[in-house]
């Protein structure tokens, strides 16, 4: 019975890697949406300017509620 439970791990390990090693080779070879996430160049590009953007004003923000409070200008066309 114990070679038998072994005999299964056994083969459920190597099922488990052959799906592991599969994914793999899919998300290098961007065939699927990580690996088209992790090597999409315009994606790392933009993602690193909106969070250079969103520092930036939470920056102004934390600064502004430090002194004088948040300083809101704002132009509101009804019609």
């Amino acid at each position: 019975k114990t070679l038998q439970n072994i005999q299964t791990v056994s083969e459920n390990s190597n099922e488990l890697l052959k799906k592991l090693d599969s994914f793999l080779v899919e998300t290098k070879d961007q065939k699927n949406n990580l690996g088209k996430a992790l090597y999409d160049d315009t994606l790392l590009k933009e993602t690193k300017a909106l969070v250079t953007s969103i520092q930036e004003t939470l920056k102004i923000l934390n600064n502004q509620l430090k002194n004088d409070g948040v300083n809101v200008r704002a132009k509101i066309d009804l019609f």
